[in-house]
């Protein structure tokens, strides 16, 4: 049986709801943006002087270079936020043990990939290179991030174990690149009588 009154109730609670809704999402409150233009900008140096001034007002980017970062501080009129989620890394090439131009590639030994990490002194181009702008990595998470604590211990261990150690590295991957058939002539390696480049 149709109820008229219950059929009328539930229609006003409906228009009710979708007119306040309506109301109350065209209620502006809080600066309001009429137009939002999302540009490129490559090189950090220019976008500081965008910055200054004033054709941009925000540059959402890392800045690496020292003599970029040094021009936001000095700048009074310039703020910045320091974080630490962008990161440079060293990719290898594994395919081999040979390109197919029969060249060696010495990445293609996993002993080899592992000694670069001994080969590297993180420290010094967190300090030297990025000026101090950036923290040694040796996990996906480097220690300034707060999950960093969870797996505190096992982190600690990794950054002991391939901590900087260039005459580990360096016998390391000498004795594979003798067992992939290199040999070192005039203190450059070689293999099948040409420069391993």
């Amino acid at each position: 049986m149709f109820n008229k009154k219950v059929f009328i109730s539930t229609l006003s609670v409906i228009l009710l709801l979708v007119l306040s809704v309506g109301a109350f999402a065209a209620t502006r409150t809080g600066t309001w943006v009429d137009e939002v233009i999302i540009l490129e900008e490559p090189s950090s140096a220019t976008a500081i002087k965008r910055l200054q001034a004033k054709d941009i007002d925000i540059y959402v980017e890392p800045i690496s270079e020292t003599a970029a970062f040094d021009a936001v501080k000095q700048d009074p009129n310039l703020d910045y936020y320091q974080t630490f989620g962008s990161y440079s890394e060293i990719t290898f090439n594994t395919v081999g043990p040979e390109f197919n131009d029969g060249r060696l590639n010495p990445f293609s030994n996993r002993k080899i990939r592992e000694a670069m990490n001994y080969l590297l002194d993180r420290d010094y181009i967190a300090q030297e290179v990025y000026g101090g702008l950036a923290v040694p990595k040796y996990t996906i998470m480097n220690s300034r991030f707060a999950d960093y604590a969870r797996v505190v211990e096992t982190a600690r261990a990794l950054e002991i174990k391939y901590g900087y150690d260039k005459e580990k590295a360096i016998n390391i991957i000498a004795e594979e690149m003798v067992a992939m058939g290199a040999e070192k002539v005039n203190g450059k390696w070689h293999y099948n009588g040409s420069p391993v480049v």
